[in-house]
């Protein structure tokens, strides 16, 4: 093995054990749950983005131009090496996916609507790879920077394909939804890796040169004018609060777009009523769980991104107690992850509920659910969240970059989501 390919296997790993655990769930689950499909985008999201995107990060990329190599043969390697690492995370999925298949067959006996559902599942989950697989590549390509190449890969085929629905409104054809997604997502992995491709060969020390790309600053964040010459108040707790959000302005950007993504889903659906279990009933019904990817980009934000800018040191010398300061990143990032991924996904929901268009998630046998239900399921969702970020802000303080803490902290979530329930089970 060269060393090229060892280089490759140590940057993949972390995020590859990842994708393998949110490839397992698959087997704890039903063979027909849509929302396993969106954890699988999500760890593939993760994987894709680490080929080019930790080089970014570690500043590694511009050595690795330099090298006395080919670009032909360093392109080949990682292509190959992110390829494998591909389809063994999909054998794992498929391998848990067929475990749960036959457990649900035996239990439940043969059934069309559970063969077609599932038929559909899978080719959900051989299009999501395509996707990423292109998607992770172009996009750190291009930005050099993670936060908006994780947003693109994950929006932009989510995005095409909400507009071929548009077209397939009308149309309870699962077949046809299938072949015209397959189309669009074919086309668009095409395009992606051409334009990969002509990036990578074209790629110079620094990313775009042509200016700097920056965020609006948001005006409750900037300092007031005239500040210089009124006598300071001593405010340290606001400031710090004002920095923690500022560090996520990111994140709270891209949970905008999805907002406003999201209320088009629920339009699509009170405009045109799908059939019950439709291949777009299930897709515009599911897509609330893109919201629970937010509380684990705020976890894995809070201190590796302040360790990635250099600031981490300089902020340990500030005025303020280190405990303060721990509490106020802790309660912000525990508070932005219960709200984005927990209120605001029911609350878009619930508005779709009242527009007579329920989702899945509020449907059972057909009827709506009662309130209590409503209630216990939106606390599950914020405990959810609320876990979920601090077992990232955690992996956070572990990692050196935002990809890191991503890996280490979905291998947090679920080892402890497995141990826990274990552990409580045999003392009961």
């Amino acid at each position: 093995m060269n060393t090229l390919v060892k280089k490759e296997i140590r940057l993949l790993l972390p995020s590859w054990i990842a994708a393998v655990l949110l490839a397992m769930v698959q087997g704890f689950a039903r063979p027909y749950d849509s929302y396993v499909a969106s954890l699988l985008f999500f760890g593939l999201t993760v994987m894709a983005l680490t080929t080019v995107g930790r080089e970014t990060s570690l500043n590694t990329f511009s050595s690795l131009l330099a090298q006395p190599t080919e670009r032909i043969l360093v392109w080949k390697t990682k292509l190959a090496v992110l390829a494998v690492a591909f389809l063994t995370v999909c054998g794992v999925w498929l391998a848990a996916y067929t475990l749960a298949y036959h457990r649900n067959y035996a239990e439940v006996g043969a059934d069309m609507d559970l063969k077609e559902n599932s038929h559909y599942l899978f080719m959900a989950v051989c299009l999501i790879a395509t996707a990423t697989f292109t998607g992770g590549l172009w996009t750190t390509l291009l930005l050099r920077q993670l936060a908006g190449a994780f947003w693109l890969t994950l929006l932009v085929p989510v995005t095409l394909s909400a507009i071929a629905g548009l077209f397939l409104a009308n149309s309870d054809s699962g077949s046809l939804v299938i072949a015209v997604l397959s189309v669009v997502i074919g086309v668009y992995s095409l395009t992606g890796f051409l334009f990969a491709r002509r990036l990578f060969f074209r790629a110079q020390d620094v990313g775009w040169s042509g200016g700097v790309i920056t965020l609006p600053e948001w005006k409750f964040l900037s300092a007031r004018e005239g500040a210089g010459e009124m006598a300071r108040t001593r405010k340290p707790l606001l400031a710090l609060v004002k920095k923690e959000i500022q560090l996520q302005q990111g994140v709270l950007t891209g949970a905008a777009g999805l907002a406003v993504l999201h209320a088009g889903i629920i339009g699509l659906r009170v405009v045109h009523k799908f059939s019950g279990n439709s291949v777009g009933e299930v897709l515009t019904s599911v897509f609330w769980i893109m919201w629970l990817v937010l509380p684990a980009l705020l976890g894995s934000m809070a201190v590796a991104e302040e360790r990635k800018l250099g600031v981490m040191e300089s902020q340990l010398c500030l005025p303020v107690s280190r405990r303060r300061q721990f509490v106020v990143k802790a309660g912000v990032t525990l508070a932005l992850g219960i709200f984005l991924g927990g209120v605001m996904p029911i609350l878009l929901e619930s508005f779709g509920w009242a527009l007579n268009s329920p989702s899945l998630a509020f449907t059972a046998a057909g009827h709506v659910v009662d309130k209590f239900a409503v209630l216990s399921f939106l606390f599950g969702t914020m405990a959810f969240s609320g876990g979920l970020a601090l077992a990232t802000l955690f992996a956070s303080s572990l990692a050196k970059n935002f990809l890191q803490a991503v890996s280490i902290g979905l291998v947090t979530f679920i080892v402890m989501g497995i141990l826990v329930p274990a552990g409580l089970t045999r003392l009961t």
